[in-house]
């Protein structure tokens, strides 16, 4: 029996990395011939097929794999990169957690569950294991790394002194790292160092890859008080995108998100459990349809982010589904065509909800309604809309409530509730609604 040895694996390697995933597959295939589905070979097989940017595929493998052979370290490594490589980043980290368990010497697989806790918002954990890795990183590259991580994680658990503290020596190091420099700027704007935070924003624009440069001419806008309409519809999109396969567990399961059970309510009561045609502005995964479920009429949805729209269509919930952001979404819709829209956690991405707000009154019937959630500006309820270091939006509730009144909504209700919870906290946030009322004959 032949034996795969470490040239032949070189070998197949450099195919695959060339391009060349046939004659890569080709050559496997000829040593599974003679030697069968070994171990190793399988491992190698999917390796490739996440190669040739398959990762669904090289997952079936590994699967087939754990459940046929005693666990191996490598493979739950390769399950975990493909994992990652799909943005399902809880069970990424179950898979690096598991590789790190049956090889402890795997700091590789420990340094990318940190990642995985991190890029989930778990900062208390993902914190904790970037200090363990930090003292036994083999290069100065990794223990800046980790460092990072660690001044990140601080910041997001609100330990603003701490991570600034560990900014000003990773600096030194490294004075143009552009992720080094975002995360001083936001850590100023918390201190309301607002122009110090606006000259570093610049500094990190000018060495950003392409794909963060949106992001820095959004907190560069925000740091200037130029909410504008919000999020750039790009940083919407990949933002979501990224959550969408674990989005529904992530956010119910772990942060307690109540705002669709809420809408739900809202709506049950004003349209007495009877039908009505609903418009979802910023619908994700389907998370508000599911609580309607059992009432009929017409549901429209509509999002940016792809991923998610397809995690919705899923659950056919929808008459119809559209990528679309949600101001050309109403700008497009005949007047009088829907009965009850909402918008759940989406205006926290949104800057100021004026065109918003009237559009939506000239799409609904008479007597519908428009229900939306949105995180309050506690310290500025004339407040149209504010940004804050962390890139959400803010309304002030005396702002919210006038604007809805004027744009000719009545029955106009505010009402406080905690929307979610972040690093343990909860999140200060409103249910507003208004009704459409009724044309008198």
């Amino acid at each position: 029996m032949a034996l795969l040895t470490s040239i032949e694996i070189s070998r197949i390697r450099d195919l695959a990395r060339a391009g060349d995933y046939r004659a890569a597959g080709e050559a496997l295939n000829a040593i599974e011939s003679v030697d069968g589905a070994t171990t190793e070979v399988l491992q190698l097989g999917a390796e490739i097929v996440a190669m040739a940017g398959n990762h669904r595929g090289a997952l079936e493998i590994l699967k087939k794999l754990v459940g046929r052979s005693p666990k191996s370290a490598r493979t739950f490594r390769l399950a975990g990169r493909s994992f990652e490589a799909i943005n399902d980043f809880v069970n990424a980290r179950r898979a690096y957690l598991e590789a790190s368990d049956l090889d402890p010497s795997d700091d590789f697989s420990l340094a990318h569950a940190a990642n995985m806790f991190e890029a989930t918002n778990e900062f208390a954990t993902a914190l904790t294991l970037a200090k363990r890795l930090e003292s036994r990183a083999p290069s100065a590259q990794q223990r800046f790394d980790l460092r990072l991580m660690q001044a990140s994680c601080l910041y997001h658990l609100g330990n603003d002194d701490e991570s600034f503290a560990m900014i000003e020596p990773l600096l030194a190091q490294s004075p143009e790292d552009p992720r080094l420099l975002t995360l001083q700027g936001r850590v100023l704007m918390r201190f309301g160092q607002t122009d110090r935070a606006r000259e570093i924003f610049q500094t990190a624009l000018q060495h950003a890859p392409e794909s963060e440069k949106a992001t820095l001419r959004n907190l560069i806008d925000f740091v200037d008080g130029n909410v504008g309409d919000g999020l750039d519809t790009k940083v919407t999109e990949s933002l979501f995108d990224r959550y969408a396969a674990k989005f529904d567990s992530h956010l119910v399961g772990r942060l307690k998100y109540s705002a669709p059970e809420l809408i739900s309510r809202v709506a049950r009561e004003h349209f007495k459990s009877r039908s009505f045609d609903l418009l979802d502005l910023g619908c994700g995964t389907g998370l508000v349809a599911e609580t309607l479920a059992d009432l009929g009429g017409g549901r429209v949805g509509v999002d940016l982010s792809e991923k998610m729209l397809r995690e919705a269509q899923k659950k056919a919930l929808y008459f119809r589904l559209h990528q679309v952001d949600i101001r050309q979404a109403l700008n497009d819709t005949q007047a009088e065509s829907f009965d009850f829209i909402t918008a759940a956690d989406v205006f926290n991405y949104v800057g100021k909800i004026d065109d918003i707000s009237r559009n939506a009154w000239r799409v609904l019937r008479d007597d519908g309604m428009f229900c939306f959630t949105l995180e309050l500006d506690e310290s500025n309820p004339n407040s149209t809309a504010t940004a804050t270091p962390s890139m959400r939006i803010l309304h002030g509730e005396t702002a919210v409530r006038a604007l809805l009144t004027e744009v000719g909504f009545h029955d106009v209700e505010i009402e406080s509730f905690v929307m979610r919870y972040e690093a343990g906290e909860p999140v200060n946030s409103a249910m507003c609604s208004g009704v459409k009322r009724r044309a008198l004959q």
